[in-house]
């Protein structure tokens, strides 16, 4: 990965790869909204795994639920 190389074609070169060792692969997003604007309070990033495959997506995180912010104490 570089400045100027596509998504997808990171993408290919991994199913490619992947593809020559016999794995089959599924693709994994980590999306990860950021709050940076407070900087008394610094920021926060809320991340959640998701499978795609063509039958659709799936979130693997064990806490879907993000309707509430996580408390660090």
């Amino acid at each position: 990965m570089k400045p100027g190389v596509r998504a997808c074609d990171v993408f290919q070169f991994c199913v490619e790869a992947y593809a020559k060792m016999g794995i089959e692969y599924d693709l994994l997003l980590c999306v990860e909204p950021a709050y940076l604007g407070d900087s008394r309070l610094g920021g926060y990033q809320v991340e959640d795994l998701v499978r795609v495959t063509e039958d659709g997506a799936a979130i693997l995180t064990n806490r879907s639920d993000t309707q509430e912010l996580f408390v660090i104490r």
